[in-house]
């Protein structure tokens, strides 16, 4: 009669693991072609980039280096506060990103970064006005322009300053492209502009679903 038992026993637990799987399967959000993930805006590269080391400082004064970059997603846009028009969108888009994501497994396993490419005006202080404007849990960084631009430049995001008149006035022209940094500190791709909230989200959720 044991036996019997224990056959029941293991074929129950069978039987729950099949099931298991089947509803972990439909719960999954559905895996996407790299032509897919393309026709969202998305780039996913074909090997993830360790970064060079960098030391910057965030809205807070605190130091912001590779570390910061591990055990979270990371979206890291290159913007400045004085930009007129490109900036102050993409980072509204941001938080509506981040308000559609909520209820999903994106849900605080994002961290969405404003990288300054105007550090001679963009100070901590002007960065953590500006960022919590969006969205309180933002982050800004800043730094030594030479570190800012080695860092753009790790991550494909290149800009320079452009004067507007005599008087010393510039603008910044750099890139609309948003990098994505996986939880182990590694460029995984882009989300590339024009941005959209719809697509953005589901491109994000299929990449994060199909990471290891």
């Amino acid at each position: 009669m044991s036996s019997i038992k224990q056959t029941v026993i293991v074929l129950l637990c069978v039987i729950a693991l099949i099931v298991g799987l089947l509803v972990a399967r439909v719960l999954r959000e559905p895996e996407l072609s790299t032509q897919q993930l393309q026709q969202l805006g998305a780039i996913v590269k074909q090997e993830s980039h360790e970064l060079a080391d960098f030391s910057l400082v965030d809205h807070q004064g605190e130091l912001f280096d590779k570390l910061r970059l591990q055990g979270k997603w990371s979206l890291i846009f290159f913007g400045y506060t004085h930009c007129p028009d490109v900036c102050p969108t993409t980072m509204a888009t941001l938080s509506q990103l981040e308000k559609a994501l909520r209820g999903s497994v994106a849900e605080g396993n994002i961290q969405y970064i404003l990288a300054s490419v105007d550090p001679e005006r963009d100070t901590p202080e002007k960065l953590a006005e500006y960022v919590a404007h969006f969205n309180p849990d933002f982050i800004g960084v800043t730094g030594e322009l030479d570190n800012m631009f080695e860092f753009a430049r790790d991550l494909n995001s290149m800009f320079a300053k452009t004067p507007i008149d005599e008087g010393g006035g510039y603008l910044v022209d750099h890139s609309m492209s948003i990098a994505i940094i996986n939880p182990v500190g590694k460029h995984h791709g882009f989300l590339m502009g024009p941005h959209n909230v719809s697509n953005m989200s589901q491109a994000l959720l299929a990449i994060m679903g199909n990471y290891p």
